[in-house]
């Protein structure tokens, strides 16, 4: 969990800066900040299934490999 924080207080200011100053064609058409909302969503919900399954070959891979994935 520790390393969710940490990417997120690192990312938080990048995608904002980035949020703000995007100016193009489809964010005239729909805002600014929904295609940056739909660009996470899109992230999140590929990455959602990886909360409930095993790691690949978690049976013979060394404990800090399984903390690595599962963190």
């Amino acid at each position: 969990m520790l390393i969710g924080q940490v990417v997120d207080a690192l990312f938080t200011p990048f995608i904002g800066y980035h949020s703000d100053h995007t100016n193009n064609y489809l964010s005239a058409r729909y805002g600014r900040r929904k295609l940056w909302h739909l660009f996470g969503t899109l992230c999140v919900l590929s990455s959602f299934p990886f909360i409930f399954t095993q790691c690949i070959g978690c049976s013979t891979t060394h404990r800090w490999a399984q903390m690595f994935y599962f963190a």
